[in-house]
């Protein structure tokens, strides 16, 4: 087969994939370990469910998170099982407990996730873009507005970028804290989302207020995140200076890094060897074992979980951003590799080794047709295709 062949029948397979995984509330995640709503998951995947026209299943999975909205405006970051069902059903074991809403982070308990909120909120202004439906905004623009001012309570001094404890970003099982690249990027984002939002619904006034907050937070992440080369992982008690792929390449997605930023990053990327392997590698240098993993995965023999290992998500994350830059042959070639990874499996998997095998191991097996992986390919391939 041609690339394009491949890439086109990877595609296919994709869609098939992604509509198995919708239920009556939304998309779950995967068919094994995974048979949960996860917000950041979900809006992933149906980035690529608006791309292939099944808004309704969009609009059920945005209704179901908002529907769990607490009164301080926090959204759920998953629902379903207990973390002991988690647990357990990542052993191989097919069990199902009671599914319900969950806030707190599963490794502490005392702290919630950052990031659902945004991601809620930048879906439902995608989903606007694909359907125009604003009867459905106007029903729901004051949860929406929760949730972001939910974040405004996350904020411990007086510079606009969201701080956070252990394990609360996707990579939640890494120890940062402090101020995270990912976390602000995706809530500038939010922010900007919210904006047009309300300009949708005539409400100038509001619309300008959050305009105003996502332009002064997008200059503090420029000023304290660009190290000239790209944007660094995260700043606490001291500046960690890693290369983190999620927060650059959805800064070049979302424009919050500008042309001249956006061309560096890529070029930092691949000089990192970021996607040397499968694309991609979550981040480079490893982090240091003192912040590098949770007990929890540690047990599971997983420790690189989300240090050493691949996510096709990311990949295909960092395609929709080089095509932007102009990198359209290098951006094919990312889409390319992960088709022909699909394709040999027969899946999207949710984790790889460097050698693009799924990974298998005593106590853990990669999930099989991983939602986000799914939706991701897709999103990408519309994004360079369409």
């Amino acid at each position: 087969m041609t690339q394009r062949e491949t890439i086109k029948k990877a595609y296919e397979l994709a869609v098939q994939s992604l509509r198995k995984l919708y239920t009556g509330e939304g998309i779950i995640t995967g068919r094994n370990h995974f048979i949960d709503y996860w917000a950041r998951d979900n809006v992933f995947a149906c980035f690529g469910a608006l791309e292939i026209g099944d808004d309704e299943i969009v609009k059920k999975t945005l209704e179901h998170y908002l529907s769990y909205q607490k009164s301080n405006g926090l959204l759920p970051f998953r629902i379903g099982d207990s973390r002991l069902f988690l647990a357990i059903r990542a052993l191989g074991f097919n069990v199902l407990g009671k599914s319900k809403p969950h806030y707190k982070e599963d490794k502490r308990f005392d702290k919630s996730p950052t990031d659902q909120n945004s991601l809620i909120v930048i879906l439902f202004r995608e989903y606007l873009r694909k359907t125009r439906k604003i009867s459905f905004l106007r029903e729901n623009i004051e949860k929406l507005e929760k949730s972001i001012r939910w974040y405004m309570t996350q904020n411990a001094d007086t510079d606009p970028l969201i701080e956070e404890d252990y394990y609360s970003t996707w990579a939640d099982n890494i120890k940062k804290s402090g101020k995270v690249l990912y976390t602000n990027i995706c809530y500038c984002h939010a922010l900007k989302c919210l904006s047009e939002m309300f300009l949708l619904l005539g409400n100038y006034k509001k619309s300008s207020y959050y305009e105003k907050k996502a332009d002064n937070l997008k200059k503090y992440i420029l000023k304290l995140f660009w190290n000239s080369h790209y944007f660094i992982d995260w700043i606490s008690k001291k500046r960690y200076n890693h290369f983190s792929t999620d927060g650059n390449v959805l800064a070049i997605i979302w424009g919050i890094a500008n042309p001249e930023q956006s061309r560096q990053i890529e070029i930092t990327l691949e000089n990192f060897g970021i996607n040397r392997y499968v694309p991609s590698l979550t981040n480079v240098p490893n982090y240091p074992k003192r912040v590098a993993s949770s007990i929890l995965l540690r047990l599971f023999g997983m420790s690189d979980y989300h240090n050493g290992l691949c996510w096709l998500w990311l990949g295909a994350a960092d395609a929709i951003a080089k095509n932007k830059v102009g990198m359209r042959e290098e951006a094919i070639e990312n889409l390319a590799t992960i088709a022909k990874i699909a394709l040999g499996y027969g899946s999207f998997c949710e984790i790889y080794d460097k050698r693009g095998r799924p990974i298998q191991r005593l106590f853990y097996k990669s999930e099989r047709d991983f939602a986000w992986s799914i939706g991701a390919f897709i999103w990408a391939y519309h994004q360079i295709y369409k």
